[in-house]
């Protein structure tokens, strides 16, 4: 055995030992299902798990009886199982391969006989593999193991077939006594019950929304969120379509920054105290570490289920939707997160909020008649100037207690030479510049210009008024001005231009030279 694989537990090698024993008595070579019979004969966690789903030796043997025939598998099925199984106790951090390493192994090879077996008598097998995971990791208790030994399962009932002579599989053990606990990933602290809230998440209940969600209610509560001002017709709307039976999937859709998690914060402040639960679940995070085929759809369906038990506690919210689309889609099949979460979606059993940008909507939501018909868009638009005023006077007092410091004050005042100092930094302008007068540097925008251009006194009038008409305001959709300069070269109209951008914007002038784009390549 290489030295990169873990050895076998006491449990292990008799399972091994055992299938080897019950393929030797029906005159088979060793198979998957008899490691699967193998597993009921062991007491340990395994069968204990495998007889709470309501599989167990007869029902097995029932099915191998009905089938009139073993199920194909690859002829090295037997070893691939108790090497996948090692493989997988190394992954865990486990020093030894027991029962429930072989169990998901067993899972995860789609062509054994076992996996067949498994989808006939324990569905569904990615649930199965999720909970024997969950109790690999810690992540959920471990029940009871049984203490009375099962009876060893009886010999396989089969059509004659030819007697082959099976080559031994190597099981490398160590004497019991010499087995060290197994280990497991160091989960949370449990907490007393009196420090528990409804809105906590019990890691032992909800192993998968414990790793892979923020509690948004739970930071509403330790005071971690800032309120949503100005933001109560939207909010509004978000508790009216939560409240539907059916379709109860509002997403935000706005352009970025308008404040569309901050409303979903602000609910999550509203809802504090309530029973519902508003968890945040990250994507990307979702997505992180799921190389192996079938490892996303493990985390997904352990979430769902988590969410249906939840009973319309858990509300979650996901924040740039659109990666759901295409998030965890492995080769060339479409099963991607949206399309596996359609279904429970449209039922109701996946309360949902998303947040996602007018562009994206449209592009990847509306671009999918299905997952549209399940999403109520609700629009985000930016503040008036009265709202964004009131925001800011709401946002003050936590800014002012984050910094410790308070500005305005009773009596202080800002000037306008406070304003122009502290925009001429941001922008690089001329503090004098700022300081000086629209009326004043608008009527004397001909006297300026014609120190720079001279000889067109008429066209600088004209250019001049037309600016301060523009400036007034009559067209404030529009553009300053629009100007076609026309003339032989040399006389001026690219200096014209120059000289207006100076004195209108500090110089900030973009050049296009058409005669450089004249050549065919």
């Amino acid at each position: 055995m290489p030295a990169s694989m873990a050895l076998d537990s006491a449990e292990l090698a008799q399972i091994a030992a055992e299938a080897q024993d019950i393929a030797k008595n029906a005159g088979q070579l060793p198979g998957t299902h008899h490691l699967l019979l193998a597993t009921f004969t062991v007491p340990g966690p395994a069968d204990v798990l495998l007889r709470e789903r309501g599989c167990d030796e007869d029902r097995v043997l029932a099915e191998l009886a009905a089938a009139g025939k073993f199920p194909e598998e690859p002829a090295d099925s037997f070893g691939d199982a108790l090497e996948r199984a090692r493989q997988l106790a190394l992954d865990c951090g486990n020093a030894r391969a027991g029962g429930l390493h072989l169990l998901i192994a067993l899972t995860r090879l789609s062509r054994s006989s076992a996996a067949h077996l498994l989808e006939k008598t324990a569905a569904p097998v990615a649930s199965l593999r999720t909970t024997a995971l969950g109790y690999l990791t810690g992540a959920i208790p471990r029940r009871r193991e049984a203490t009375t030994p099962v009876p060893r399962a009886a010999t396989i009932a089969h059509p004659a077939s030819p007697q082959r002579s099976a080559a031994p599989v190597r099981v490398a053990t160590l004497p019991p006594t010499e087995e060290p606990e197994r280990r497991s990933e160091p989960g949370p602290a449990p907490e007393p019950d009196g420090a528990r809230t409804p809105s906590m998440l019990d890691p032992r209940e909800f192993p998968w929304l414990a790793a892979h969600a923020r509690n948004l209610t739970a930071l509403a509560e330790e005071g971690k969120l800032d309120p949503a001002l100005g933001r109560e017709r939207e909010t509004e709307e978000l508790l009216d379509i939560l409240g539907k039976r059916r379709a109860n999937n509002p997403v935000l859709v706005g352009e970025a920054g308008v404040g569309k998690t901050a409303i979903v914060e602000g609910l999550a402040l509203r809802m504090s105290g309530n029973e519902r639960v508003l968890l945040q679940l990250d994507v990307s995070g979702l997505v992180a570490g799921t190389q192996l085929r079938g490892s996303f759809s493990e985390r997904l369906i352990g979430i769902k289920d988590e969410i249906r038990r939840a009973e319309g506690r858990f509300i979650v919210f996901i924040d740039e939707l659109h990666m759901l689309i295409g998030a965890g889609a492995a080769g060339e099949g479409p099963q991607d997160a949206a399309n596996e979460l359609k279904a429970a979606l449209a039922r109701g059993e996946f309360p949902c909020i998303g947040a996602t940008t007018h562009d994206e909507f449209r592009k990847h939501i509306q671009g999918d008649p299905a997952l549209e018909r399940r999403f109520v868009p609700v629009l985000v638009r930016e503040p008036s100037p009265a709202d964004a005023a009131r925001i800011l006077r709401g946002a003050a007092p936590q800014y002012e207690e984050h910094h410790q410091v308070c500005f305005l004050p009773g009596r202080s005042e800002v000037s306008r030479e406070d304003v122009a100092r502290a925009v001429a930094r941001m922008a690089g302008l001329p503090e004098d510049r700022l300081l000086q007068p629209d009326g004043e540097r608008f009527l004397s925008l001909e006297r300026r210009l014609a120190a720079r251009i001279v000889g067109h006194e008429h066209n600088i009038s004209a250019i001049a008024r037309a600016v301060r008409r523009n400036y007034a305001g009559f067209s404030a959709q529009r553009p300053l001005a629009s100007f076609f300069f026309c003339g032989p070269s040399g006389v001026g109209k690219t200096e014209t231009a120059r000289a207006l951008a100076d004195e209108l914007f500090d110089g900030a002038l973009v050049r296009i030279d058409l005669s450089e784009y004249a050549e065919p390549h």
